[in-house]
């Protein structure tokens, strides 16, 4: 309806512009109200733009973000600007540390729903478990900003939507099942023993550990899913050090609204940079998958070796329903964001862990005697097993502590593909939704003394009959984290290794701080390491 109004209102102002007579046969224009020929043009010219304004100023009205401005059941943050709306009202931008703490205030104020705007753009922020239900429930697909990663990491698993997610998700659920993960193993204790010795050296000196844990799991995961070794712990690598630019530009282009256009923002100096930085990383991911397809055709044994399989070596060997293969552009859609969501969320939980842990010494002890009894009953820490992992009973729950109070990832972006109306509320189709992970998992309804460190709430006893959709760190419905176990067992396996080789101190805690993007990120958060006693 909106849009027949709005068409109708454009076609009378050009007619209104641009008057001709019927009864002219030379169809010569008539001069609107009288005016000269040299006063028309500058009129033409005035009523266009107006008219162009008010166009624009109609369409926004009835559309989505107009109707969730007129929806007045929906509380509003009162720190509003007229041009930015809420993009700098903490003071900085969204993503910085002030704009997490101010995301988290309004959350706690409003602990059910409220609405943000970023520049003339409406959507609405939801932190409560009864609202999440309800939307889920309507499987909601990926918001609009995730579009800017589709850009340089294809539009695999974490992004695509309809038929195209449900084929993959299905095809690919398998590769993260309990049994492959076993093959993963080797890989892990390698990598962490690697970091190990590395921490040995830093002599109890200060160290920040967010870079640290990254290169970890960046070698990790590339290790696992590709066969790609980069010794990034120890050196230089390009690939990494691309995908992490690559991963900048990225969180950057989400709340930055000039940047927000493809054509405008690749003819911008950054712009022109990240394209030179996405071709490299495209040839670097093709050279991967060519040289493992070679293998493959080298050795056929290959798949064989269950113990040895990667994630990539699924990709080149699963079919679709019709015996079809992944072409290279799939297998690169796919590698490619389980490479990049499966690293820097992963470093994230192993740092905020680390520090958590650090500041309650009682539970840290609690945890290093759990872990030292279980890890000396099969001779220390230089191979430790699954079974060795899920024996770790309390330290499991300061694990899963942690994860509530700094969720690796502190928000998620949904979309409706249909009007819904929740707890009296009217969201229309088209809304774009932000769950607030961080802010729920401090819902006073749901957990006692929120900002508590109180690991126990994880006991079996407690968890009983918790609403499910209170705790989402791995997300939660049917787009959750495919990867979850992938990381919970490298998360564990770290933090406990660590434990077990080194009291873990705090340096300068109340320097810490944090952004929230993609990932809720540590700044400034450095630890040091002091070697156990000369058991070790």
């Amino acid at each position: 309806w909106y849009q027949r109004r709005v068409r109708g209102l454009l076609i009378a102002t050009i007619r209104l512009l641009f008057p001709f007579s019927r009864r002219d046969k030379s169809c010569q224009r008539q001069y609107f109200l009288g005016l000269s020929k040299d006063s028309m043009s500058v009129t033409t010219v005035l009523l266009f733009f107006g008219a162009s304004a008010v166009f624009l100023i109609m369409m926004w009205w009835f559309s989505v973000s107009g109707q969730l401005y007129r929806d007045k059941t929906i509380p509003v943050p009162s720190d509003i600007s007229f041009i930015y709306g809420h993009l700098k009202s903490s003071g900085d931008t969204l993503y910085s540390n002030a704009g997490a703490d101010w995301i988290q205030k309004w959350g706690t104020i409003y602990p059910k729903i409220f609405r943000i705007r970023f520049g003339p753009y409406n959507c609405v922020a939801i932190s409560h478990a009864k609202y999440i239900r309800a939307i889920f429930k309507e499987k909601p697909e990926k918001a609009w900003f995730y579009r800017f990663g589709i850009d340089w990491l294809g539009d695999g698993l974490l992004f695509s939507q309809g038929q195209k997610w449900f084929k993959r998700r299905k095809m690919l659920t398998p590769s993260f099942h309990f049994d492959l993960l076993k093959s993963y193993l080797d890989i892990f204790n390698e990598t962490t023993n690697l970091m190990i010795s590395q921490l040995e050296k830093t002599q109890q000196e200060p160290v920040e550990i967010f870079p640290k844990a990254l290169s970890l799991t960046l070698d990790t995961i590339l290790r696992c899913l590709v066969h790609y070794e980069t010794n990034c712990q120890t050196q230089y690598d390009e690939y990494a050090d691309i995908m992490y630019q690559l991963s900048q530009v990225f969180v950057d282009r989400m709340f930055d609204p000039m940047k927000y256009y493809d054509k405008i923002f690749f003819n911008t100096p950054k712009g022109a940079e990240y394209l030179e930085l996405r071709e490299k990383f495209d040839k670097i991911s093709r050279k991967i998958v060519q040289d493992r397809k070679e293998e493959h055709l080298k050795n056929p044994d290959i798949l064989k070796d269950t113990k040895n399989l990667s994630f990539l070596d699924v990709l080149l060997t699963v079919k679709y329903e019709d015996g079809s293969p992944l072409s290279m552009k799939d297998i690169l859609e796919e590698a490619n964001v389980f490479i990049f969501e499966g690293h820097d969320t992963t470093a994230s939980a192993i740092s905020w862990s680390l520090f958590l842990l650090s500041q309650q010494p009682e539970h840290m002890a609690k945890c290093y005697e759990e872990i030292r009894e279980v890890f000396d009953s099969q001779n220390g820490d230089e191979y430790v097993t699954q079974q060795q992992i899920n024996e770790l009973t309390h330290f499991s729950m300061c694990i899963k502590e942690s994860l509530r109070l700094k969720s690796p990832v502190p928000m998620i972006g949904r979309v409706l593909d249909k009007d819904i109306y929740v707890e009296g509320h009217r969201l229309p189709k088209g809304t774009n939704i932000s769950f607030l992970i961080d802010a729920l998992h401090r819902v006073e309804e749901f957990w006692d003394e929120p900002n508590e460190f109180r690991p126990e709430r994880f006991s079996p006893e407690n968890s009983k009959n918790r609403d499910p959709y209170s705790y989402i760190p791995f997300s939660v419905g049917n787009r959750n984290c495919i990867g979850q176990n992938f990381a919970m067992t490298e998360l564990k396996m770290t933090v406990a290794k660590i434990i077990y080789n080194f009291e873990v101190v705090v340096h300068q805690p109340e320097k810490v701080t944090r952004v929230c993007a993609m990932i809720q990120k540590p700044l400034d958060l450095y630890l040091k390491f002091i070697p156990r006693d000369a058991r070790i």
